[in-house]
């Protein structure tokens, strides 16, 4: 819904959700609300439906759109430190590369005059769409592959030394960014 997490009884939880939930207690406080299944069915307002469980507990969600004959797009993010795979259920339209195009628009810029920042599956778009494409540290390979460059990882605050050298200077767009390539 954007305010959370919405998810079943906690009795159906494996270990791997169990271990997820807990470290987004950590990392953004309260954000899982247990509801019935019942309930669950009658959410309308959800913005993507994620499964998370052990990988060989999940592939199965990859043909769950054409199943059910929805529209949907799926995400997959292998998650190593709990040997886990998360896939996201989201609208076919529904990638940061339209919302970076909307929003540039909304401001009279072209995609052509845009930054796009990011390190996983769901910002391959967006990555390959923006005017200067940038790759986190931590990047997945693809994102690498598509992006103009790749700056430090976000443990080492490589978002804000990049803004901070290339955006703050006062220079305007960065031009010579476009060409360069990792």
């Amino acid at each position: 819904t954007g305010d959370g997490f919405l998810t079943g009884p906690a009795d159906y939880d494996s270990a791997a959700i169990e271990g997820w939930f807990a470290s987004l207690g950590d990392e953004y406080g309260p954000s899982v609300v247990r509801l019935t299944h019942d309930d669950l069915g009658r959410v309308g307002d959800a913005i993507r439906i994620i499964v998370y469980d052990a990988i060989d507990r999940v592939s199965w969600v990859a043909a769950l759109p054409d199943e059910l004959g929805i529209a949907a797009r799926t995400i997959f993010y292998v998650v190593e430190r709990y040997n886990a795979l998360m896939v996201e259920l989201v609208h076919p339209n529904c990638t940061k590369a339209i919302a970076l195009a909307d929003l540039a628009a909304h401001y009279g810029l072209t995609i052509a005059e845009t930054i796009g920042v990011g390190d996983g599956p769901n910002d391959l778009e967006m990555i390959a769409e923006a005017g200067i494409g940038v790759a986190m540290g931590q990047a997945i390979p693809e994102i690498k592959a598509r992006a103009a460059l790749t700056i430090g990882d976000h443990a080492n605050d490589g978002l804000a030394e990049f803004i901070e050298r290339e955006l703050l200077s006062g220079t305007g767009f960065p031009e010579h960014l476009r060409a360069r390539r990792t």
